[in-house]
């Protein structure tokens, strides 16, 4: 790595500055106002909180979703205030999924779809403690895929040790034996398992339905499904445009088809 940088941008494709006075109009629109929403959330979350204790259900998955919220709005804003419409698609996307997730475990049934939250991130957890663990039949499966990696079996990846790998199952083994864990547990294993956590109790079975069943089908479809392309590397409408009737790259930092669309 080369803290030095040799090249400049082709302006006509990458014009930091020049997007950023571009866009000055819809960058003093929102990036205050996404600030002022994560600072918020910070006092929020710290009242929320302190107030959780003795709450039933599972209160810390609240905190969870409600950290990563803050955390993708965070993020968002310092994109935005760069002019980087596009490249905050995804996490505009997960900033959605995030915020309908809280929604729906708030509307209803707040013990288990709370449980069920939690119980999905430890069983994820758990099983990529087991990738690293070369002893298990997963840990055997992700060594054949770094030695078929053309660039990770170049590379010496540190693992943990068995020792520090078995500590943290065993923590985890011993999370999702509690009583409030242990049925829930069970739900996502075998053949009939549910996959997402929201699909307890005959939950929704995607995040679409998710969205539909909380009566917001329109935030689904403008910021998660027609933002896919994009997150997915599958759009190539923004990629040119038509100045003075030739067709030009369009700049990377446009705010083109994007702008006040994204930020709404």
């Amino acid at each position: 790595m080369n803290a030095v940088i040799k090249y400049e941008p082709v302006k006509g494709i990458l014009d930091r500055d020049l997007a950023i006075a571009s866009n000055k109009a819809i960058i003093d629109k929102y990036s205050p106002y996404l600030k002022e929403l994560t600072n918020y959330g910070t006092a929020l979350m710290t009242r929320c909180e302190k107030s959780l204790g003795g709450c039933g259900g599972t209160p810390l998955s609240l905190i969870a979703l409600f950290y990563h919220t803050i955390q993708m709005t965070d993020g968002f804003q310092v994109l935005i205030s760069k002019s980087c419409f596009s490249a905050s698609v995804p996490l505009l996307r997960s900033l959605l999924e995030s915020v309908l997730s809280l929604e729906y475990m708030l509307e209803d049934d707040f013990e288990a779809r709370s449980a069920a939250w939690l119980v999905k991130h430890y069983v994820d957890r758990k099983r990529s403690y087991f990738a690293m663990d070369p002893a298990t039949e997963e840990g055997k499966k992700f060594q054949q895929l770094l030695k078929a990696d053309k660039f990770a079996c170049h590379t010496d990846l540190k693992m943990p040790s068995a020792d520090d790998i078995k500590k943290e199952i065993d923590q985890i083994d011993e999370m999702l034996a509690r009583p409030k864990f242990k049925e829930i547990c069970r739900l996502f294993k075998g053949k009939n398992r549910i996959k997402k956590w929201y699909q307890i109790n005959n939950g929704p079975k995607s995040l679409e339905e998710l969205a539909n069943q909380l009566h917001r089908p329109i935030d689904y479809n403008m910021f998660y499904r027609d933002y896919s392309s994009i997150s997915h590397a599958l759009d190539c409408s923004r990629i040119v445009e038509k100045l003075d009737d030739a067709v030009v790259f369009t700049p990377i930092r446009s705010a083109r088809s994007s702008g006040d669309q994204i930020c709404i």
